[in-house]
């Protein structure tokens, strides 16, 4: 490696060979880069050696970081490493004639946020979904809390948001964290109208095979529980053993719910799950005597019978489903509303933005198309700062030239992107650079697991950049 890429060398800050292996790694790599590690220099050098030794145009290189001031400083450190190159004489003639091409030509390349990238994709396909090309990318702000509390003093005689709030004093608050946080950590331009209610319904199938589950648990314990009691004995009757045989004589229908939809809309479901539930609650409430017990004793009963903290969460659930209903309803139209409005005025978050992108490249077989052949190589820097919906991004910027791979159902399945694409990527096009213990960016939903995930997903052991050039000894 040394004498191939020996110009290399002539950097006035050498490389070191942790720092080498880096840069001039050709399939997909990823970069463990430690605090003071110099992983700017070496991107920025990588970028230089595209360039000069694989002779990739410099607009073919996708160079995305996190913030506007890391992109600020890589465009700076690309640009600066690339005159080097190309005003230094001992350079080779034909990498320094490359060099001085890509920096002459430097005002085409793409070195940009994220966010800046997606707004890109999401301009070309706006009005394909009912968008203005012009919109402005912002976070959600004061416009969204202001609605929220509009629309709840609209509703507030509404049994649902009654129900709700009864307990908060102030509506504004309730608003606040009942439709305005709701709606910006949950959805966005590319959802449908209707995506709540139909998450909703997913949650009710789920809590009627989770009662289900429960009362088979149940039956066969206190079959067990029966059968210890009958075999203690007379000599060991007391008042524990009468306590948990009367109640045990006494047990409601442990029924199964066969329509879950019934949870919504009968209450004849709610009245049976009360009974168990309060029958479940009599049994646990039974106590031991001091006089030793030849069997179990109220604690084991409880560890046996079933898991009573997901069962009151169940019961929970039931007990509340026809005001959760309507409050999913109420959700639901006021989202429709606030991205009607959004829509009108041209004014998306960036959470918008960015899953519009997936939107449009799922979606767009043109666009997606159109974005894998623009760019050959794409390097992302701070990558422990970025979650599932940015590694999609880049595995669809990925797919391999000349397919276009449906993903049918990536919105109910988190890992759909992951899954159908993780063998069908370019080997040679991605550079991912990173650091664990360098995630700071989780209240922007950063998911350090998907950094730590690439090593499987693409087959390879990270490169490990193990000096520190910052701190002194």
């Amino acid at each position: 490696m040394n004498a191939k890429y020996e110009y290399l060398d002539l950097l006035k800050r050498k490389l070191d060979p942790s720092q080498k292996a880096a840069c001039c790694r050709t399939e997909n790599t990823i970069v463990a880069a430690g605090a003071g590690s110099g992983k700017t220099q070496v991107l920025a050098t990588r970028f230089a050696w595209l360039v000069m030794s694989k002779e990739i145009p410099a607009s073919k290189i996708l160079t995305l970081t996190f913030t506007k001031k890391a992109a600020a400083e890589m465009y700076s450190r690309i640009y600066s490493t690339l005159k080097f190159f190309a005003d230094n004489e001992a350079i080779p003639q034909k990498e320094r004639s490359l060099a001085k091409k890509a920096a002459a030509d430097f005002s085409q390349v793409h070195i940009q946020t994220l966010d800046s990238y997606c707004a890109s994709v999401v301009k070309q396909a706006a009005n394909r979904y009912g968008i203005k090309p012009d919109f402005s990318g912002n976070e959600e702000g004061d416009d969204l809390s202001l609605e929220a509390f509009r629309f709840v003093l609209e509703n507030k005689d509404n049994f649902a948001i009654k129900f709700y709030s009864e307990n908060t004093a102030d509506l504004q608050d309730f608003a606040q964290k009942f439709f305005a946080e709701v709606v910006e950590k949950y959805s966005s331009l590319a959802e449908e109208d209707t995506a709540f209610y139909e998450n909703f319904i997913k949650q009710v199938y789920l809590i009627a095979f989770g009662w289900n589950s429960e009362i088979q648990t149940m039956i066969a314990n206190i079959k067990a529980l029966r059968g210890a009691v009958d075999d203690a004995g007379e000599e060991s009757v007391n008042e524990y053993f009468v306590s948990l045989s009367d109640v045990l004589s006494d047990i409601p229908e442990l029924f199964e719910i066969t329509d879950p939809y019934l949870m919504v809309k009968d209450r004849t479901i709610y009245d049976k799950c009360t009974e168990v539930f309060e029958w479940v609650n009599k049994l646990l409430a039974v106590k031991t005597t001091k006089r030793k017990q030849t069997y179990k004793t109220a604690s084991d009963i409880q560890k046996c019978l079933c898991d009573i903290e997901k069962l009151s969460a169940i019961y929970s659930f039931i007990k509340e489903c026809e005001y959760l209903k309507e409050y999913i309803r109420l959700l639901d139209l006021f989202a429709s509303d606030y991205k009607t409005k959004k829509r009108a005025a041209g004014n998306l978050s960036f959470k918008d933005i960015l899953d519009l992108t997936l939107k449009i490249l799922v979606e767009q077989e043109d666009i997606r198309t159109q974005e894998k052949n623009a760019y050959s190589k794409i390097m992302i820097d701070e990558f422990q700062d970025n979650n599932r919906k940015n590694r999609d991004l880049l595995f669809l910027l990925s797919e391999e030239y000349g397919t276009f791979t449906k993903i049918p159902d990536y919105k109910n399945n988190p890992d759909a992107i992951q899954k159908a694409l993780v063998n069908n990527l370019e080997k040679e096009k991605l550079f991912f650079v990173g650091d664990e213990k360098q995630s700071i960016y989780k209240f922007r939903d950063a998911d350090v697991s998907v950094f730590n995930q690439l090593k499987e997903d693409l087959k390879t052991t990270p490169v490990q950049m193990v000096y520190n050039y910052r701190s002194s000894g």
